[in-house]
């Protein structure tokens, strides 16, 4: 295993609630960036306060029932290479919710977001992304790419899920590049519309960026040495 991969994957086994401390450290200086817009920093402090707040449940441990003997434990993982972006018609908003909604779920993101609706987002995405840095988020797990063309990030290794914030037509067409590509599916997180944006505030938007696990643990096994399987399962 690679450095960067060690990194990433320790960011993934960190719980929740650590990884909500490092970027509540850095939500203030990014509201703080858009001071000059005080309706869109009020909108963007009251959006990532509520997220931080749903990402409590993201911890919780259900015991499940099982057979005679052993244990099944239920939880949630990041699912892992997460690409944010926004498109032609992005909503700032909802792509920092969604920028922040994949780190707080443990997923490695890939940071798309030069410019859209007509607007420049090239300056303000770095700055988000200094912050984020500097606050403790791992360079391997963030990464900036502002250069790329739409096809070549679609491309990537090990893609899992794209959060987009775009219209209705740059999304679907995205969908459909994503279902030509061999591998495993990737997930497609869009938001559209207004409509929309306000899932983001609901408290099961986060698990939109998870898989569920399931670990199960032998109980009666001799020695005392059980063993561990861990399924991997589609997300809520």
């Amino acid at each position: 295993m690679t450095t960067n991969n060690k990194v990433i994957e320790n960011w993934r086994l960190m719980t929740a609630a650590e990884r909500r401390s490092i970027l509540q450290n850095a939500a203030a200086d990014i509201v703080k960036i858009f001071a000059n817009d005080k309706n869109f920093s009020q909108k963007a402090e009251q959006l990532l306060n509520q997220i931080f707040t749903n990402s409590e449940s993201l911890d919780d441990v259900r015991r499940l029932t099982g057979a005679t003997g052993e244990s099944n434990d239920w939880y949630v993982r990041g699912r892992g290479k997460t690409l944010v972006m926004a498109g032609e018609n992005a909503n700032f908003l909802a792509v920092l919710g969604q920028l922040i909604a994949a780190l707080i779920t443990g997923n490695e993101v890939v940071f798309h977001c030069s410019a859209g609706n007509g607007a420049s987002f090239d300056g303000v995405s770095a700055q988000i992304v200094a912050e984020l840095h500097s606050a403790g988020v791992p360079d391997a797990v963030l990464t900036l790419d502002n250069y790329s063309q739409t096809y070549d990030l679609l491309q990537q290794s090990d893609l899992m899920q794209v959060a987009i914030s775009a219209d209705i037509q740059e999304v679907l067409a995205i969908s459909a590049d994503l279902a030509k590509l061999d591998g495993a599916l990737v997930q497609v997180i869009a938001i559209t519309n207004d409509n929309e944006r306000l899932t983001m505030l609901t408290t099961d938007y986060l698990y939109r960026f998870v898989t569920e696990r399931v670990k199960t643990v032998n109980t009666t096994a001799i020695g005392g040495n059980a063993s561990l399987l861990e399924l991997a399962a589609e997300s809520l």
